[in-house]
């Protein structure tokens, strides 16, 4: 995805627009159209945002990026995916 279009995405997500906000989850946690590492937290934003307008994708995805959280293997791991992703556990 280019520039243009994620800015474009992402005006229709802030707008409550759910498809785009499913597909603002995506891209952060992909890091397509936007930088990957600078994102994460994002991705957990706009998979929240979705879900709670009922789309069952993101609700999923929001379950797996916890999932990440709660069983990373050492605590540095776990320390940096709960300040990447803004889990409190």
């Amino acid at each position: 995805m280019d520039p243009a279009q994620a800015a474009q995405v992402m005006r229709a997500a802030n707008a409550e627009n759910m498809p785009a906000q499913v597909i603002g989850c995506n891209m952060f946690a992909y890091g397509a159209g936007v930088t990957q590492c600078s994102g994460s937290s994002r991705a957990a934003e706009w998979c929240t945002k979705a879900a709670e307008q009922g789309n069952p994708t993101s609700a999923t995805m929001l379950g797996e990026l916890y999932i990440q959280v709660c069983t990373a293997a050492n605590t540095r791991t776990r320390r940096f995916l709960q300040i990447h992703f803004q889990f409190q556990i």
